[in-house]
């Protein structure tokens, strides 16, 4: 491992939603060197009791395809209820795993119409507050989903990153191990979608592919890029 890259964290609402966000650029991270982790907040355990959660399965085929390391769900059972839970629980459990791994990246989705997303978002940044460690990621950027034009997350500065090749190409054969959540297009959660997306992206920086973050906070340019 490239120790200057150290790790990086994702913090997904749902199984699902690291790849949709940020799929290309995990893979990127994870072939440059970087520890990649993936905590997702909540899962649908609830529905399929003590069976094997077939979402969970398929996350586990795209987190092999995309590098990922070490994930956990923090809430099983509470897919679409997070916001029933206190807000200082959560932050708790997030203050928990971004004590123990010191990440130099973190990744977090903006707050979309969800309401898990919005309560992932919150939480997230209230673990991420100044001084609540010793230990300061590098960046903290928020990925975004195919939902751009009906709630647009408006936050200064915007970082690129080139997924062209083999990251997108990944991405999208990870996307679709997710079989339970995908629909037609022109539905926003299909994968024509997701790489129309990327397609303009990368047209806003004059390459094939991109991925968008929203710069929460940045020291410097990213080693990785």
């Amino acid at each position: 491992m490239n120790m200057s890259l150290g790790k990086a964290l994702v913090i997904a609402p749902h199984a699902d939603d690291e790849t949709f966000g940020c799929g290309g650029t995990i893979y990127k991270l994870a072939e440059a060197g970087s520890e990649v982790h993936v905590v997702i907040m909540a899962d649908d355990s609830h529905k399929v009791g003590d069976k094997n959660n077939p979402r969970i399965d398929e996350f586990k085929k795209a987190a092999e395809l995309l590098g990922i390391k070490q994930w956990g769900v923090l809430f099983p059972g509470r897919d679409g209820y997070l916001d029933e839970l206190p807000m200082r629980l959560i932050v708790s459990e997030l203050d928990k795993v971004l004590d123990t791994h010191k990440y130099d990246y973190v990744f977090l989705p903006y707050p979309s119409h969800h309401q898990d997303h919005k309560v992932t978002f919150d939480a997230s940044m209230a673990a991420l507050r100044p001084g609540a460690r010793n230990h300061i990621p590098r960046a903290i950027l928020a990925y975004e989903y195919t939902y751009p034009n009906w709630q647009e997350f408006k936050h200064e500065g915007k970082l690129f990153v080139d997924i062209g090749g083999e990251p997108i190409s990944r991405k999208m054969n990870a996307i679709k191990d997710y079989k339970s959540q995908l629909q037609h297009f022109p539905h926003p959660v299909s994968p024509s979608s997701y790489l129309t997306l990327a397609a303009a992206r990368g047209l806003a920086i004059g390459v094939a592919y991109a991925e968008m973050f929203y710069i929460i906070q940045m020291r410097g340019i990213p080693v990785w890029l």
